[in-house]
């Protein structure tokens, strides 16, 4: 009787730390890179302003974007983002225009602008807005060629 009582403890006690164990895996795997947030090269902005437009030029592109309002909140920059980036982003998080615009803008450095609406959520790898995906909605296709 006893070491079937210790079978069984010593069976829910693994189980208990797999379960444990797959849950701080799957954190520690789903982390973003954390140089992601560094990858642009060198964003700067003129200092003229005309007709409420700043001119950006982020990654050898020039863009027109509207500048912040005055009464426009002020948003902090995640860790590990370029001094360069940053200060684009409390120039332009806030505006409301979002990244098809204004391409520095991720859903994790300006989710005022870029922030994901409805059931997505901000993917940690791409820093796009997309449908979480569970293993229920993984569909295998096979080819019938």
């Amino acid at each position: 009787m006893r070491v079937g009582t210790v079978v069984q403890v010593a069976a829910m006690l693994m189980a208990v730390a797999l379960v444990v164990g797959g849950g701080f895996a799957i954190y520690y795997l789903t982390l973003p890179p954390s140089n992601v947030a560094t990858a642009a090269s060198n964003p700067t902005t003129s200092e003229s302003v005309r007709g409420g437009m700043i001119t950006v030029s982020y990654n050898g592109t020039s863009y027109q974007v509207p500048a912040k309002g005055p009464n426009s909140p002020s948003f902090p920059c995640p860790a590990g983002t370029a001094p360069s980036l940053c200060n684009l982003l409390q120039q332009t998080c806030g505006n409301g225009v979002g990244p098809g615009n204004e391409p520095w803008k991720t859903c994790s450095n300006c989710v005022f602008d870029a922030g994901c609406t409805g059931d997505l959520s901000c993917d940690p790898y791409t820093h796009e807005c997309s449908t979480p995906a569970t293993a229920c909605m993984v569909a295998v296709y096979q080819s019938n060629g």
